[in-house]
């Protein structure tokens, strides 16, 4: 079986999981206007704590992510989420995503310390390609992070690996996904931006609105991740086209 056979037929299982999975779970749908309002409250009290104001913001989220990756989990795993899992895993994964957050940032800092000139030589061309870079070899890293349950550094060697080991079957998903997120989501802002104004609180507002109403779209893209880096990651292409032989999937 060619490598495109097991991609179609991979994300027709993965597809025909995701579309259920979200029908049951209306709530992810209008979950991010609780964590919007948690945001620019956030925001806010970052903005008037100074230096302790990025450490804020981190921590901020890391916790919100953590809540969501705990929804997730429960629905990957065949559970209804309701308003009452809310709030219920913001510790959850705080320390894995805080880690990775702090590893991204360093990494940030480090290219801009020693590779800053190349770049304004390059036109910025040097750290874009960098950074697609990095956001391709950690893409995986939320499902690593909610799903195998790994100590901090194995999770990275696991996600990079992960990656390296699916790359087609993986990265192809992911990149469609995202450009769709980010197509609906920049439309969205550009007609959003002008009735609130391009202030600080206006881009804030504009930003979030359009986050809630792209969260459809963000819910069905995790569930969908989710439920194709499970099966990726446990099985090989040549253990997928014997289970379907076997089952006549």
């Amino acid at each position: 079986m060619s490598v495109l056979q097991d991609l179609l037929i991979t994300n027709k299982r993965v597809l025909a999981k995701t579309i259920p999975a979200l029908k049951n779970n209306p709530m992810l749908l209008v979950v991010g206007v609780p964590y919007g309002a948690v945001f620019i409250l956030g925001t806010i009290i970052a903005g008037m704590a100074g230096f302790f104001g990025g450490i804020i913001m981190i921590i901020l989220q890391s916790a919100i992510a953590s809540d969501y990756l705990s929804l997730i989990n429960k629905i990957i795993h065949g559970h209804r989420v309701s308003t009452n899992d809310i709030r219920g895993g913001f510790k959850t994964y705080l320390s894995s995503v805080w880690s990775l957050l702090f590893l991204l940032y360093f990494i940030n800092l480090a290219l801009g310390m020693f590779l800053g000139p190349l770049n304004m030589a390059t036109g910025g061309l040097l750290f874009l390609i960098i950074n697609m870079f990095v956001y391709i070899m950690f893409s995986a890293m939320p499902e690593v992070i909610y799903q195998k349950y790994l100590d901090r550094g194995d999770m990275v060697i696991y996600g990079i690996n992960f990656v390296k080991e699916n790359a087609i079957q993986w990265i192809l998903p992911n990149l469609f996904l995202m450009a769709v997120i980010y197509g609906v989501y920049s439309g969205l802002l550009s007609v959003i931006s002008p009735i609130f104004g391009f202030g600080m609180t206006g881009v804030a507002l504009s930003s979030v609105l359009s986050i809630i109403v792209t969260q459809g779209l963000i819910a069905f893209a995790m569930l969908y991740r989710g439920f194709l880096f499970d099966i990726l990651s446990n099985s090989t292409m040549r253990k997928r086209l014997f289970m379907r032989h076997m089952y006549k999937d």
